[in-house]
């Protein structure tokens, strides 16, 4: 069952992203913070890690830096509402995929399984 993390200061989203991920089978944990994810990460890496990247406190693009030295192997995507060319151009650059928020879950989805896919090649 594949692991995944959930960062999001908005626990609706985190609920939502969660409710629907866990459906199709993965095993979801929730963070509200960049600190309490990283717990998580070192106490259990997940497969993919989907981090907001404007949270109070540490933003995402660093907890992305932060979780890439605690678990290199696992897979980050971003999601945020304040998306430009800029963000996508380094998220891309950092191999994390980018999805703008209202977020579509069947995009979400298929982020999810291509990221598990790559890992599994």
């Amino acid at each position: 069952m594949p692991k995944v993390l959930i960062v999001d200061d908005e626990p609706g989203i985190s609920a939502a992203f969660g409710c629907f991920l866990a459906a199709d089978g993965h095993a979801v944990r929730t963070a509200a913070t960049a600190d309490e994810a990283l717990r998580l990460v070192e106490a259990e890496p997940p497969d993919i890690a989907l981090l907001d990247i404007r949270m109070p406190g540490t933003d995402g693009m660093t907890l992305l830096q932060e979780v890439r030295k605690v678990s290199p192997e696992t897979k980050v995507m971003m999601v945020s509402a304040y998306i430009n060319h800029a963000i996508r151009d380094r998220t891309a650059r950092l191999g994390a995929p980018c999805l703008q928020k209202p977020v579509n879950l069947f995009a979400l989805r298929t982020c999810v399984n291509n990221l598990l896919a790559s890992s599994a090649a």
